[in-house]
């Protein structure tokens, strides 16, 4: 059985996506130092992932894969511009 979320588990996954968009961004400079550039810039493709993700998920928007983010995102894009 699934179990819903409440508004406490979806500010706690939520906090858990931006703690992970902060923790992909800190491994960005290491990636370029050693010159990594192409997995440096895949790393903060991911990083505004988990970010916009977070954004998603509290408001209400939770996904379970990136084609529902993708679709998600567009969505609260066009209420928000």
């Amino acid at each position: 059985m699934k179990e819903q979320l409440n508004r406490e588990n979806i500010e706690a996954l939520s906090a858990y996506r931006f703690l992970r968009a902060k923790e992909t961004l800190k491994e960005i400079p290491y990636l370029k130092q050693q010159g990594y550039y192409n997995t440096a810039v895949n790393r903060l493709y991911y990083a505004c992932y988990y970010a916009a993700v977070a954004l998603l998920i509290k408001s209400w928007y939770p996904c379970r894969c990136q084609t529902d983010d993708r679709i998600a995102f567009r969505r609260y894009r066009s209420y928000v511009t």
